[in-house]
């Protein structure tokens, strides 16, 4: 008998709610079943072309080695002004890591930052990473229940309230996984004005910042006064660049901020990708109007997830302003979410995700990624309304 159990970190860690619908899925399929796949956030477009080159020609020129820790230059150059340009949030190129996707910007940002027995406040339903990542920097994550009968807003004051001597960071995701709302500018004033007198650490994890539907005014938190001191800007290529396999994110901040998160960084990774780097420079400098075409198509399907979810009897839900989500409320059964969505699978050949996955505030609830082909989308809400009506 060996000594090979695992650290006791990995005791409250679990596997990703998401990837087990995955996982099943898959072996149905193997079997012979068509399953209409709603629950994996990917794009179904393929990267642009002019990032696909961009790659392909740096392998060719032998860009394949070490880069610096933080990245390459010109593609920090380039972020700094796509932060200023778009955001509002003045850095140097000196104050951006680029990193192996957002998710190890928000890993190494946990990392960097808290303490065992800090706590991070984080509204609920959250992605469901969040609590296992502040669980491996052996921090608490204090959940802060949204509803959607508040839009899914945070209430300034529920905050509040939850904040102690111990209370050291506040995260952000906006729009927002799962239900796909954005942050009102307001609220998040107050927010900000909040995080300021608490001294609170804000990350905001902006992944889906390009992805907005009709006027919608999409804010950084880092952009306000008194607030490029405190938040970390963590953002990244998978979502709106149609690159999930690449793995390419950044983290912006503060130079006080970056320099720790920096020797973090070095300890993962050690560097990004270096010919996929120049792939994302391409996509900054190149892409815009593929980019928009994207979120055009997600538009569209949108408004279909809408037209069905209002059809659809004892389902309640919020209509998304960005992201690619929707996530509806059925009323009227019996079953958790993890039922609902087994039922569905079964009885419908439909993909979804559990809602509790996303903390206990989303019991009932079921996430649909509308990141699958118009057509699918299609077939999947008719299979799905048609499953329901039979409860």
């Amino acid at each position: 008998m060996t000594n090979v159990s695992p650290a006791k970190r990995l005791n409250g860690v679990s596997f990703s709610g998401i990837r087990d619908v995955f996982e099943r899925v898959n072996r149905l399929e193997r079997e012979g079943r068509d399953i209409v796949h709603m629950e994996i956030g990917r794009p179904d477009f393929d990267t642009p072309a002019p990032i696909k080159q961009a790659a392909k020609d740096a392998l060719e020129n032998g860009f394949v080695h070490y880069t610096s820790s933080a990245g390459i230059l010109e593609l920090r150059e380039e972020l700094a002004r796509k932060l200023e340009e778009d955001n509002g949030i003045q850095v140097s190129p000196d104050e951006i890591v680029v990193t192996a996707g957002a998710s190890e910007g928000i890993f190494s940002s946990f990392l960097t930052f808290l303490d065992p027995g800090d706590e991070v406040i984080i509204p609920e339903p959250m992605y469901v990473y969040y609590r296992d990542w502040a669980d491996f920097a052996g921090a608490n994550t204090v959940p802060l229940p949204v509803y959607g009968e508040a839009n899914y807003q945070p209430n300034p004051e529920d905050i509040e309230e939850l904040i102690n001597e111990r209370t050291k960071m506040l995260v952000l995701n906006y729009p927002h996984n799962p239900t796909g709302v954005t942050l009102d500018p307001g609220i998040l004033g107050s927010i900000a004005d909040l995080a300021i007198d608490e001294d609170l650490m804000v990350l905001s994890d902006e992944i889906y910042e390009q992805i907005t539907y009709g006027e919608v005014d999409q804010i950084s938190p880092a952009s306000l006064p008194g607030m490029e001191d405190r938040t970390l800007t963590v953002n990244g290529f998978s979502k709106a660049y149609s690159m999930t396999g690449w793995r390419l994110g950044y983290v912006a901040g503060t130079r006080a901020l970056i320099e720790p998160l920096l020797k973090t960084r070095q300890h993962t990774s050690n560097c990004p990708c270096s010919f996929g780097q120049k792939g994302a420079l391409a996509g900054l400098r190149k892409c815009d109007e593929q980019v928009a075409s994207m979120v055009e198509q997600f538009g569209r399907r949108k408004d279909l997830v809408v037209d069905a979810l209002e059809s659809m009897a004892g389902v309640e839900f919020v209509e998304p302003r960005g992201a690619f989500y929707a996530f509806p409320m059925v009323r009227g059964t019996e079953m958790d979410s993890h039922e609902l969505v087994n039922y569905l699978l079964e009885e419908a050949n439909v993909a979804l995700v559990p809602g509790a996955e996303f903390g206990e505030s989303g019991q009932g609830h079921v996430r649909i990624a509308y990141s699958t082909g118009y057509q699918q989308l299609e077939q999947g809400l008719s299979q799905m309304e048609r499953a329901l009506a039979k409860l």
